[in-house]
């Protein structure tokens, strides 16, 4: 599917704070009210712009961004290319394939980064099951809390 004006691309050194302002106001909107404040606290000091550089910077991970006509759409991130970290998509554009498309460019490039095949994996929170089902994730396990964080842990076979 084509999504018009729809840029998917490696993060860039600079863009840390726009794309931690996103995950911020999605997870304020969509995930926190389910959380604890310790969960909160947790999950927003792993997204701060300097958090988010650090890890940028490690060989094993990476972040994807997603751009419509030039503005931040979305974002996931890929720890150890196997493991999705974080995965945001801004509220105006749900449900209109931005996220298939994210993930899709993340599949690739963890093929394209390892050799052995393995599943990608994700911890999700309660709120995001239904979208990762539909994305073709499976719970691998019951709901976990850990450090005030609530979540599911599922998987996907990506060949």
């Amino acid at each position: 599917m084509m999504i018009d004006g729809l840029t998917i691309q490696e993060m860039r050194p600079g863009e840390e704070e726009t794309v931690s302002g996103l995950v911020v106001s999605v997870f304020n909107g969509f995930v926190a009210p389910g959380y604890s404040e310790e969960g909160r606290k947790t999950f927003l000091e792993y997204v701060t712009p300097r958090a988010i550089s650090l890890r940028r910077m490690r060989p094993t991970h990476f972040f994807l961004t997603a751009w419509v006509f030039g503005r931040l759409a979305g974002v996931i991130e890929v720890r150890d290319f196997d493991h999705v970290a974080l995965f945001f998509i801004e509220k105006q554009h749900h449900g209109k394939g931005i996220a298939r498309a994210l993930l899709d460019a993340a599949v690739e490039r963890v093929k394209r980064e390892r050799s052995e095949k393995a599943p990608l994996t994700v911890n999700s929170s309660p709120y995001a099951v239904p979208i990762y089902r539909r994305l073709g994730f499976v719970e691998t396990a019951g709901e976990q809390l850990t450090d005030g964080i609530l979540y599911h842990p599922m998987s996907r076979e990506i060949g």
